[in-house]
C-alpha cells in the first residue's frame, strides 16, 4: 500500500510539473495564450482548430502588431517549427469560394479581419494547393504569416482562451443575489414592530 501511495504522489507531482511548463500565458488584453507542440508527423489546421476547441479555447486571433509579437515570442522554441514547412497554426482561414489568394480571410471566432501581417508575396495560393489556412511563415523572418493547405502537417498551434469568471466572483454574485431576493415573509420579519400606543 505504501508503494502505491508513493507512486500516486509521484505521478501527481509529475503531472503538476508538466501542467506548469505548458501553462497558458496572459497578455494585456486579458486573454490567455498557450502554444502547443505536436512534433512529427505534425497536425492539420482543422485538427488543431478542433483540439483548441476541445481545450476550451480557439486558435489564436491576432489584431495588432503588439499581439502578433507577443504570440510569436511564445513559439520561439524549435519544437513549434517544422524544418521546411514553417511555424505553428493560428486562427485565420479563407472562406470557401473567396477570390484567391487574398480575399475572404476571417478568424475562427468570426471577429473582423482588420489586421494582417503577411510575409512578402503572401498569401500566394502556391501551385493552386488550396492554401486557405494561416500560420507563421518562418522563424528567422519575424512574426509574418503565410497561407498553407490544411494538411501541411505543422508542428504546433497556438490556443487562445477568454478568461472565465473565477469561482469566488461567482460566489460573491450569488450571495448578493440571495441577499436581495427575500420572500415577503422574510421582509415582514425584518421590519420593525409597530408601536403600541
Amino acid at each position: 500500500m505504501k508503494h502505491i501511495s508513493v507512486l500516486v504522489v509521484g505521478i501527481s507531482v509529475l503531472g503538476l510539473s508538466l501542467t506548469v511548463i505548458a501553462a497558458p500565458v496572459q497578455w494585456s488584453n486579458g486573454h490567455w495564450y498557450e502554444p502547443i507542440a505536436v512534433g512529427d508527423p505534425g497536425i492539420s489546421w482543422t485538427a488543431a482548430r478542433d483540439a483548441a476547441a476541445a481545450m476550451g479555447g480557439y486558435l489564436a486571433t491576432v489584431h495588432s502588431d503588439a499581439e502578433n509579437d507577443f504570440i510569436f515570442a511564445l513559439v520561439a522554441d524549435d519544437s513549434y517549427w517544422h524544418p521546411t514547412r514553417g511555424g505553428p497554426w493560428i486562427g485565420g482561414y479563407q472562406l470557401p469560394g473567396a477570390i484567391e489568394p487574398d480575399e475572404g480571410w476571417t478568424w475562427v471566432t468570426g471577429e473582423s479581419w482588420t489586421y494582417d501581417n503577411w510575409a512578402d508575396g503572401q498569401p500566394d495560393e502556391w501551385m493552386n494547393r488550396n492554401q486557405d489556412y494561416l500560420h507563421y511563415h518562418t522563424r528567422t523572418g519575424g512574426p509574418v504569416w503565410d497561407d498553407a493547405q490544411d494538411d501541411n502537417g505543422l508542428y504546433g498551434y497556438v490556443v487562445e482562451y477568454i478568461p472565465e469568471p473565477t469561482i469566488l466572483s461567482l460566489l460573491a454574485v450569488g450571495a448578493v443575489a440571495m441577499l436581495r431576493r427575500r420572500t415577503p415573509r422574510q421582509r415582514s420579519t425584518i421590519q420593525s414592530p409597530a408601536r403600541k400606543g
